[in-house]
């Protein structure tokens, strides 16, 4: 259950505006567009404030633990915080040239100029978890979030570039068979990942982190000094496909491709890394329950009332009783694709006055490298 106080503010935004001209001639179709666009999503809680978990948990008699915690009530201010949005101009032009016998050219290049923006400050609001069976005076645990001095706060930004380009043959090599082929290329720069540099601090902490002596990860892949990352060149991506029309009169066609498509890596998982150096969340801390027991397993702080307010929580922090997480992305970070594969058959079925069209195919695609976070 969820009380009022415990609403966010969501306001999501999008202006996008084009310019079209369009030529066409005897043999040439030309389509060319100027575009800009602005688009925004915020969220926000409603109030301000430490939130509440109201929980209960069951009692494990045989080793003297609570298992199975479930949130009964969840009241006051909401841990999300957050605002992100891109906005640029592009230009995209697409040709059609029909004056070669038997062949349509299709080619087309677009430049994207965008600047992407994220700012992820969770926790502002701290929660705090009680459990019910306790006491409803001392929470067991508390998540909250801060920003770290002489950095950003959470926020990332990127001036990316976007460039394609492609070509495409469609040859009607008879009245039975056409084939297509086709070739696209695409590059994109992210300076946001690609300029990145890690911290000395936390360079040396991974560098000296014992779980990571003598393990089969080479830390150094994920350490970066500004100038070993750089933006994937190899985006090409082949297409071949054909159709075979059976009698010649378009009534039971049979058709297939296959080709490759590169997607990129989003600009929201990107900034993870950037953006946890920069804002801590959740600093996550559990204390000693009223009877004594440490629900997590070892490490608990004693709790404190000054703990409900920021400046006790600062003290937590520079205490060294706490703990963070990072981010690390890869310095050779691949760009997702999929391979793609079709094989299927149309056709048209008169019963009287009346004509039938169905369509069976099938399709298989193998996607590789995502990044998920």
């Amino acid at each position: 259950e969820y009380t009022i106080d415990r609403a966010s503010f969501i306001d999501n935004d999008v202006s996008r505006y084009d310019l079209r001209w369009q030529y066409s001639g005897d043999r040439w179709l030309n389509d060319m567009h100027l575009t800009y666009e602005d688009s925004a999503w915020v969220q926000q809680p409603l109030v301000g404030g430490n939130g509440y978990i109201l929980t209960v948990s069951d009692y494990n008699a045989t080793n003297g633990f609570r298992e199975n915690t479930r949130n009964i009530v969840s009241s006051g201010p909401g841990s999300g915080n957050q605002d992100k949005g891109q906005k640029g101009w592009s230009f995209q032009n697409d040709l059609t040239f029909s004056g070669w016998d038997a062949h349509t050219l299709k080619m087309g290049v677009k430049f994207k100029q965008v600047d992407l923006l994220s700012t992820e400050r969770n926790f502002t609001n701290p929660q705090l978890y009680y459990d019910i069976a306790q006491s409803t005076d001392q929470p067991y645990r508390i998540e909250f979030g801060r920003a770290i001095p002489g950095t950003p706060g959470g926020v990332s930004k990127s001036d990316n570039k976007q460039f394609g380009i492609y070509i495409q043959d469609d040859w009607e090599v008879n009245e039975h068979l056409t084939l297509n082929f086709g070739l696209r290329y695409d590059y994109e720069t992210t300076p946001a990942y690609e300029d990145y540099v890690t911290p000395a601090g936390l360079a040396a902490n991974l560098r000296n982190y014992p779980n990571l002596q003598n393990s089969d990860i080479d830390v150094e892949n994920y350490i970066s000094n500004g100038s070993n990352r750089s933006a994937y060149k190899g985006a090409w991506q082949p297409r071949l496909g054909f159709s075979y029309d059976l009698a010649g009169d378009q009534r039971h066609v049979i058709f297939g491709g296959a080709g490759r498509s590169y997607d990129r890596n989003l600009f929201t998982n990107l900034q993870k890394e950037e953006q946890t150096v920069s804002y801590a969340a959740p600093y996550r801390v559990w204390f000693t329950d009223v009877d004594g027991q440490c629900r997590n397993g070892g490490g608990c702080v004693a709790w404190d009332d000054s703990y409900l307010t920021e400046a006790g929580r600062d003290q937590l922090v520079n205490s060294g009783q706490v703990s963070r997480e990072y981010y690390l992305i890869n310095n050779d970070l691949k760009v997702p694709y999929s391979d793609q594969f079709s094989l299927g058959i149309r056709n048209a079925w008169d019963f009287g006055e009346t004509t039938w069209n169905s369509e069976v195919a099938v399709a298989h695609v193998r996607s590789r490298d995502g990044l998920s976070v």
